[in-house]
């Protein structure tokens, strides 16, 4: 995560929970709304990385897949597990709700 160009971290939990704890950095694009208007998430010239996280990993998937068929030159990920994943394996002191 620690590059010249940070990667975008987009994370596609509804409102409210976003404000109970989040990734430093992300930005908070609930999937409904994602969902509406893919395109006004990634631009269709933009060759950005972006990683899609969500609370257990499963929202983070459909919403990477949407993001894919809008750009094909942007990397899209989602992080596998989510945000429980992330707790479990990488900062176990980041809150689980």
């Amino acid at each position: 995560m620690q590059t010249d160009k940070p990667p975008k971290i987009l994370d596609v939990r509804p409102s409210i929970e976003y404000e109970i704890c989040q990734l430093p950095g992300s930005e908070n694009i609930p999937l409904k709304e994602l969902l509406r208007s893919p395109e006004n998430v990634v631009e269709v010239g933009s060759n950005e990385d972006m990683y899609i996280v969500c609370r257990l990993g499963n929202d983070s998937q459909i919403a990477a897949e949407t993001l894919r068929t809008v750009n094909k030159n942007v990397i899209v990920k989602d992080m596998i597990g989510g945000l429980r994943g992330w707790s479990t394996y990488v900062d176990p002191q980041f809150p689980i709700y």
